[in-house]
């Protein structure tokens, strides 16, 4: 319950990445749960200790209308962490991470193998993304960008 740790999320800066698959949860219901509810309660709790830079990541094609589930949940997220009171906000929206897994996942490489091919047509917005290259545009925005609301999308987390 967030009543629970709420007063434990402060700082300056904030960093929302938290994620899972619907093999681990099971369930849509759970997966909208770590995927939804948590980063947003997170988020709230963060606006109204006064933290200053909110951080998400979210997902490509990220859109409260869209028809597929995980689309449409991480656009609702966006909609409604950018009515936070955040001085500054970055939303980023990486296509498949591509970094180091603990557990073997078939269906996100097969995801890596499609995104690599999208790429290869020039859709630049589907280049996988390495973590370390994502969680360095992260400390990047953080520390150089003037206040208000800022969305990186696919390759531009790329760019210094």
């Amino acid at each position: 319950q967030p009543e629970s740790w709420k007063h434990l999320v402060q700082g300056d800066v904030l960093f929302s990445i938290l994620g899972t698959t619907l093999k681990t949860v099971r369930t849509r219901k759970s997966k909208y749960r770590v995927g939804y509810t948590n980063q947003y309660e997170f988020a709230r709790a963060a606006a109204e200790n006064g933290v200053s830079t909110y951080i998400l990541v979210s997902s490509v094609g990220a859109n409260s209308k869209s028809l597929f589930f995980y689309s449409r949940m991480k656009g609702k997220l966006e909609e409604e962490v950018a009515r936070l009171n955040f001085r500054k906000l970055f939303i980023l929206r990486p296509s498949i991470l591509d970094g180091p897994r603990s557990e073997r996942r078939l269906g996100e490489k097969f995801r890596l193998f499609n995104s690599r091919l999208l790429y290869s047509l020039n859709l630049k917005k589907f280049r996988p993304t390495p973590v370390n290259v994502l969680t360095s545009k992260m400390i990047r925005l953080s520390v150089g960008h003037t206040e208000g609301f800022r969305l990186v999308e696919g390759d531009e987390i790329f760019s210094v």
